[in-house]
């Protein structure tokens, strides 16, 4: 007479006949997968982070596309207004979308600083995505990023145009 084991029929693996056979299974499994693991958890986590890093940059770029796509934009604007340096004289703007580039009119006659990130304690004097506009100038600066800001004298104003694209180069005065 032949007996059938119920977890064979449901397709899982039997009970082992004994307790030495079960760690036996056990530490052979653990063996196994410890051989499967990278080298250094170093590895693991630089290999996990460069992943997500290229899945943020891949949804980055997708929502400006889609951005540029959208019902609400025409021509690629993102935004396009004047505005006035608040009493910290500072302007800043945020998008849901990165920004290609931002073109500003500088009306004042004095010199006003942008910078493509959020509103820092002051006006930068130098670094990457820093830029001043001349007095009665026109600038125009590829950001990448969601947000810009513009330093200046409190109650002067700002003219400004946000796009999903680059825009040509110029500095007129």
């Amino acid at each position: 007479m032949t007996h059938t084991d119920p977890a064979e029929v449901r397709g899982h693996e039997t009970t082992p006949v004994s307790a030495h056979e079960d760690w036996t299974g056990i530490r052979a499994a653990g063996r196994a997968a410890k051989a499967m693991l990278p080298a250094s958890t170093t590895t693991a986590q630089s290999a996990l982070l460069e992943e997500i890093l290229q899945e943020l940059r891949l949804a980055r770029a997708t929502s400006t596309a889609a951005a540029a796509r959208g019902k609400d934009l025409v021509n690629g604007i993102l935004d396009c207004g004047v505005d006035a340096f608040d009493s910290n004289g500072q302007i800043t703007r945020q998008y849901g979308v990165a920004i290609g580039s931002l073109v500003v009119y500088n009306p004042a006659v004095t010199p006003v600083t942008l910078q493509g990130a959020p509103a820092g304690s002051g006006a930068p004097f130098k670094g990457r995505g820093v830029q001043i506009v001349p007095a009665l100038g026109y600038w125009t600066m590829p950001i990448g990023s969601h947000t810009w800001t513009a330093y200046g004298l409190a109650g002067n104003q700002l003219a400004f145009q946000v796009f999903t694209g680059l825009q040509a180069y110029g500095v007129a005065g």
